[in-house]
C-alpha cells in the first residue's frame, strides 16, 4: 500500500488542529507524531492521520487514542527495521 506524505499546509487543511496544538497532542501522545525529513520539513503519514481521524470519529477517550498512537509509531519503527 502507497502511503503518501502530508506537510503542514495539508495537515491544517485536514485535521483540526493547527501546528502549535497538534505539536501539544504529539507530546502527549495523542496525535501520530511528525517525521522530520530536513531540519525544516517535517511531514506526517496519510495512512496514520486516517486511522488517528476514524479513532476520533468513533468517539475513542485519551488513552484509547495514546494506545493507536503508539501503536502506530511501534509499527512505523517495525517497518524501518525490515526495510
Amino acid at each position: 500500500m502507497r502511503n503518501r506524505l502530508l506537510r503542514s499546509a495539508v495537515m491544517d487543511q485536514r485535521t483540526p488542529y493547527k501546528r502549535e496544538r497538534r505539536r501539544e497532542l504529539e507530546k502527549l501522545g495523542l496525535h501520530p507524531p511528525r517525521i522530520m525529513l530536513s531540519a525544516r520539513c517535517a511531514v506526517w503519514l496519510e495512512q496514520e492521520v486516517d486511522r488517528w481521524q476514524a479513532a476520533l470519529a468513533a468517539g475513542c477517550n485519551e488513552s484509547e487514542v495514546r494506545e493507536l498512537v503508539g501503536r502506530m509509531v511501534a509499527e512505523r519503527e517495525q517497518g524501518k527495521t525490515s526495510a
